[in-house]
């Protein structure tokens, strides 16, 4: 697989990045349009919890957690585990994104 590149948006004004373009910043109300860039492709989790009984087109369990991309955003995203433990703080590269989502590896 390539090295996936994730890729976030930030208002010209007030600096906050989003994950999604959009023509309003949420935090300031500019109108002024959100330039893209590159967000870090390393993070560590914040919390997770595992999924047991969920959809249908997901192969489970599966874990879902939310990803601090180093201050800048936090993101959720399905972590592939491969049989390891997983714990808080534990640090994930990005690895894609799927039709259901974005994916992490565990570093």
């Amino acid at each position: 697989m390539s090295a996936a590149v994730l890729t976030g948006y930030k208002c010209n004004y007030c600096r906050q990045t989003y994950l999604n373009s959009s023509d309003l910043c949420g935090k300031c109300g500019s109108t002024a349009s959100l330039f893209e860039f590159e967000l870090p492709d390393d993070g560590s989790i914040v919390t997770f919890t595992t999924v047991w009984r969920g959809v249908d087109y997901l192969p489970q369990p599966y874990t879902l957690a939310v990803i601090d991309l180093g201050g800048e955003i936090q993101v959720l995203g399905r972590v592939k585990r491969g049989g390891q433990g997983i714990a808080i703080n534990q640090k994930v590269r990005y690895a894609g994104k799927d039709e259901y989502g974005h994916i992490f590896e565990l570093s």
